[in-house]
């Protein structure tokens, strides 16, 4: 993604299987995720970030638990943080259907998440401006197939970077909520979804503490529809 660091000296030195793709100009996360989209050839796909490092067994087990299980199109691990697990699952797994996805609050943001390719087939499909809202994808994903939550560390996520896309103050993160509502509010409209409505009222907080006023107002339109406070 428009990287200034020397990537393509370091990828040169694995073996066939690596390639890098390089983007002009920077897209954002979001973005650049697109360009590796189109790219897949494979039959699964796990996003690794640059604040994420994966166990050495993330991959096999992600792959073996998709191609033992034909009612899920996606699976996801835990992910450490500062050594310790957010979130722990009940059981040791959870089947997350769209019908109980759209009827739950949703605790699991960060995790680490592997789906098939008809998965990213969709995702492409999709509008391709968004400068670093992954909800868009997750939303879709969510909606329309099944997965499975276990209870395994699959991965590191390290918060002590200065470069995060986070906690960038880049003004495109703001016009991804235009791209949002312009995509999203046809097809899902008043439809019941929890975890839609919690990332709805969260992102009107965050533009308000920002005075967004144009991009808050079009949130809200979209929350007094759906009937949410």
């Amino acid at each position: 993604d428009a990287s200034t660091l020397p990537i393509k000296q370091v990828v040169d030195e694995f073996d066939s299987r690596f390639r890098y793709v390089r983007s002009e100009p920077n897209r954002g996360c979001t973005g650049a995720r697109h360009v590796a989209f189109e790219h897949m050839e494979g039959d699964f796909l796990m996003n690794l970030d640059s604040d994420n490092e994966f166990f050495p067994w993330a991959l096999e087990r992600a792959s073996g638990y998709l191609s033992e299980r034909d009612d899920i199109d996606g699976v996801a691990g835990m992910s450490l943080f500062e050594d310790e697990l957010r979130i722990t699952i009940p059981g040791g797994s959870r089947l997350v259907t769209p019908e109980y996805y759209a009827s739950h609050q949703w605790p699991i943001w960060d995790c680490h998440a592997m789906v098939r390719r008809n998965v990213v087939e969709e995702w492409v499909a999709k509008r391709q401006d968004y400068y670093y809202t992954d909800f868009h994808f997750w939303l879709t994903f969510h909606l329309g197939h099944s997965s499975l939550f276990v209870d395994e560390p699959w991965g590191r996520h390290h918060i002590d970077g200065d470069d995060r896309i986070t906690d960038s103050p880049d003004p495109r993160r703001f016009r991804d909520v235009v791209v949002f509502v312009e995509e999203h509010r046809p097809l899902v409209g008043n439809d019941p979804c929890v975890p839609l409505d919690q990332w709805l009222g969260e992102t009107w907080f965050m533009l308000r503490r920002s005075r967004r006023s144009e991009e808050a107002e079009l949130i809200r339109g979209w929350m007094a529809e759906r009937g949410v406070s």
